[in-house]
């Protein structure tokens, strides 16, 4: 395919004896050949492949798709389709529309509209997170455990030990930036944490092999805007940048009036932090971009951008709205841009992965598709207590996850699935093998949360077995599904029932669990940011999950007919787990790979993650699966079956054979099947 730098373009020289009138009718010709090469071209569009499966891939499915009044409203704000050139032939090309009720100034022409198209990577990183130690609250760790002292010890460890199995990642999560900005307004590395600095930092792992990440979230810091910093290499200032800005920017007294009636300034994330940029200012691509170039410098090779919306639990009470889906394609286009135009032959650097957090709807799968390299499916898996985790938020993610994996719909967006960090330091060893297995068949990014100045032998062999390393590398872009997945009961939310002593029965929505982990995980990211304490009674969440910790705790009384009714609190999740084994007490996920005829089958005696989980004899046969029931391949083959984690061949079988399987409480097996 041509490049547009390989393009050579020939233009036609006039004839020195050409008629005086000729020009004329040139003209005229070439505007009728042009108006007539317009609608042709207006017609393509409307019927082409690429226009039709962008609208399909946006508007097709209920289950990953906005409302059509919601559909229409975002198309008409953030997105047009463009005719695809010569360097992007057959694939969808997403553009931005600047437009918006609140704009300010108009940006430059040369822009406007920025193609926006990702690199699809062959599979998805491995490596080393701080957030789940910061999380950890025993003795010696927390949010202040991220120091340059600790960093440094978990790469040596990782360099000397994970790093030829893959894992070359190192990201500093929320916490690593200073309490100060640079001088236009970027954050900097905590001179503290980190006395040595950036440099040496950067210096540090780069001589490992090591890639540095780091933690963002959309918009601008809020103490740029208010002390008015300059944006590098530009006249503008930061508090131009965000919707509403100070009236000063405002031409007349009727415009200020005007403006300060209709301009509602959006929120810039899910912890409220900071101002939105408007990037109909066409200071704000180049603030992002200096943001950009900046990482680039310091050699950073992952970002991980946080509290986007739509997801990460987020609910509104007021009147604000917030909407980072913009900001996802900005920062890939500042990437792209900033890599090929100044970064991409200067030293070791690399592309620089986007991952957005947390808790992404599939609604989201056409921007993600074009745009983000992982996006994490559910809520942190840290227990943010004196455990890291717990099976049951393994389980938890797990079914986040399905609802990408195993509804055909949602397979199609390239990219990764993250069902967060690896942890297996404190659960039972049947129960972290568990959690390899199921995030290697769902190829999502391997990168541990754990203490591995501290991790035993036998954990770090779960994350060294180079069998499960080939099923994540395997699985990325072609995740397992889940046998006899029921999507319709995964997207209910979970209910607590009422039973009342005259009979009645109501429901109420039920998270405690979730409703714990956003209330730490709102504490630790705004006190790393200087910002108010996160929980308070003004908060969004405040009123919901109080109420639930109340009714827990002292349960509930109605006054009725002037006597007192009181109520029971029963879970009726557990009610129903009690008497139906479900595909998720016994979970069976399977692969089968298109090129070499391979199945993957993983068996997880999952239970209830209750005292009561009992040990369990499954018999199987890859016929009763039906995953694998339209694969005409698998019915005449016979296949070697391995043992995956003993590392071992286990016989030979049919598709119509019956084997056992023996599985411990949350213990699981991984098969290989390979045509014999």
């Amino acid at each position: 395919m041509m490049s547009r730098d390989d393009r050579t373009y020939q233009t036609e020289q006039p004839s020195l004896r050409s008629n005086p009138i000729e020009p004329v009718r040139s003209n005229v010709s070439r505007v009728r050949l042009l108006l007539t090469v317009s609608w042709l071209i207006l017609a393509w569009v409307i019927v082409s492949d690429d226009y039709q499966s962008i609208i399909k891939s946006v508007s097709s499915t209920e289950l990953r798709t906005t409302q059509p009044s919601e559909l229409e409203e975002y198309l008409s704000r953030f997105l047009s389709v463009q005719l695809p050139d010569q360097a992007h032939t057959n694939q969808n090309v997403l553009t931005l529309n600047n437009s918006h009720n609140n704009q300010q100034i108009e940006p430059d022409e040369d822009d406007q509209n920025p193609v926006v198209h990702k690199e699809a990577a062959s599979r998805a990183y491995r490596g080393w997170t701080s957030w789940s130690l910061q999380a950890f609250k025993k003795t010696g760790y927390g949010f202040y455990w991220l120091t340059e002292q600790h960093v440094k010890s978990q790469a040596k460890v990782l360099a000397n030990e994970f790093l030829k199995f893959g894992y070359d990642r190192v990201n500093l999560d929320s916490g690593w930036q200073d309490q100060s900005l640079d001088e236009f307004g970027r954050q900097q590395l905590d001179r503290i944490r980190f006395p040595n600095g950036m440099e040496d930092l950067s210096s540090f792992l780069t001589h490992r092999g090591l890639k540095l990440g780091l933690y963002f979230l959309p918009g601008i810091d809020g103490r740029a805007v208010d002390n008015q910093m300059p944006v590098l290499n530009t006249e503008y200032t930061a508090d131009q940048l965000i919707y509403c800005p100070p009236k000063k920017y405002y031409g007349n007294d009727i415009e200020q009036e005007k403006n300060k009636k209709n301009c509602t300034r959006p929120l810039a994330n899910a912890f409220k932090a900071g101002y939105a940029l408007n990037y109909s200012h066409p200071g704000s691509r180049m603030y992002l971009n200096s943001v950009v170039d900046q990482l680039y410098s310091w050699n950073v090779s992952l970002v991980k951008l946080d509290g986007n919306v739509p997801g990460s639990a987020f609910k509104l009470n007021t009147g604000q709205s917030c909407d980072t889906r913009q900001d996802i394609l900005e920062w890939r286009r500042a990437i792209d841009e900033r890599f090929e135009n100044e970064w991409k032959y200067v030293g070791s650097r690399q592309k620089i992965w986007l991952a957005v957090s947390w808790e992404i709807p599939t609604r989201l799968g056409p921007i993600l598709d074009l745009a983000v390299d992982s996006w994490r499916v559910a809520i942190d898996i840290e227990a943010y207590g004196d455990r890291m985790t717990t099976f049951d938020r393994v389980v938890r993610n797990t079914k986040k996850a399905a609802v990408w994996s195993s509804v055909e719909e949602n397979r199609e967006f390239s990219g990764f699935i993250d069902l967060d960090a690896v942890l297996v330091s404190d659960m039972s060893i049947e129960e972290s093998r568990s959690m390899v297995t199921i995030w290697s068949m769902l190829g999502t990014p391997f990168y541990s949360g754990d203490d591995l100045t501290k991790l035993s032998k036998e954990r770090k062999e779960l994350l060294m077995n180079p069998e499960v390393l080939e099923l994540q590398a395997l699985t990325g872009q072609n995740p397992s599904r889940l046998h006899h997945f029921n999507v319709t009961k995964i997207l209910q939310p979970p209910t607590r029932q009422i039973s009342l002593e005259n009979g009645d029965v109501e429901r109420e929505n039920y998270d405690e669990q979730g409703c714990e982990t956003l209330k730490n995980r709102l504490k630790l990211v705004k006190e790393s940011l200087g910002l108010e304490p996160s929980w308070s009674e003004k908060d969004d969440f405040y009123e919901y999950c109080n109420s639930i910790k109340k009714r827990r705790k002292f349960g509930l009384k109605l006054s009725k007919n002037n006597g007192t009714t009181s109520l029971s609190l029963d879970d009726q999740r557990k009610e129903e787990d009690s008497e139906v084994e479900d595909e998720w007490t016994r979970m069976v996920w399977v692969h089968e790979s298109d090129e070499s005829g391979e199945i993957y089958l993983a068996v997880v005696n999952a239970g209830h993650q209750e005292w009561f989980d009992i040990p369990i004899e499954l018999e199987m046969s890859l016929k009763d699966l039906e995953v694998l029931s339209e694969s005409t391949r698998s019915k005449r083959m016979n296949y070697r079956l391995r043992d995956v984690w003993r590392r071992e061949d286990v016989g030979v079988i049919s598709f119509d054979s019956k084997f056992k399987v023996q599985l411990n409480i949350h213990d699981c097996v991984l098969l290989k099947l390979s045509i014999q």
